[in-house]
């Protein structure tokens, strides 16, 4: 279990959210990590309303959440658990969920780039129709898990470590390369 802060509230819709694939690569070292978006998270209660009229306890759909068990592959262990919501924190490769986006990128950071001096350099993989706040919440998201300088590109993988390993990019020759792609 990941100790931790409360994640709030989600709707129920979220649990409907197909996963993106994720792919973390090292471009320094090459190590590659490939992972579903999916994170398992406790839940603390579901909130609801009295309606003043009828007295009743009328449900809201509103979901809280507590504390972070899992991510990835190793979240789908809680699926069909009565006390544990798994849902994917991004929605059509967009950040749906901050708290719980950055949390699953520091986590799988961490395995292609072990904590070091230096922070790294990210690269983020946006979507075609990714709006200037949806970029801007990934440029945060990279800069709140610990990255120097975060870019974002909507290539295809390939051709981003293709110009990565050609140099035709310098400023990211030694980045982490972080791929969200949505899943159909």
């Amino acid at each position: 279990m990941i100790k931790g802060e409360n994640y709030g509230y989600i709707e129920k819709w979220y649990l409907d959210l197909k996963p993106s694939t994720i792919t973390f690569y090292n471009t320094k070292t090459g190590e590659r990590v490939e992972e579903p978006s999916y994170v398992a998270v406790e839940i603390k209660g579901r909130r609801s309303y009295t309606d003043p009229e009828t007295g009743k306890t009328i449900p809201t759909g509103k979901i809280l959440l507590g504390q972070l068990l899992a991510e990835g592959k190793r979240a789908l262990a809680y699926q069909g658990r009565q006390d544990v919501v798994v849902f994917s924190p991004f929605r059509e490769g967009q950040i749906a969920s901050w708290s719980l986006s950055s949390h699953f990128i520091r986590t799988f950071l961490l395995k292609v780039r072990p904590k070091s001096l230096f922070k790294p350099v990210l690269c983020i993989h946006t979507q075609e129709q990714t709006t200037p706040v949806e970029a801007r919440a990934f440029v945060d998201a990279g800069l709140y898990v610990g990255a120097q300088r975060v870019y974002l590109y909507k290539e295809s993988l390939p051709v981003i470590l293709d110009n990565i390993a050609k140099k035709k990019i310098k400023e990211i020759k030694n980045a982490v390369v972080i791929h969200i792609e949505p899943q159909d």
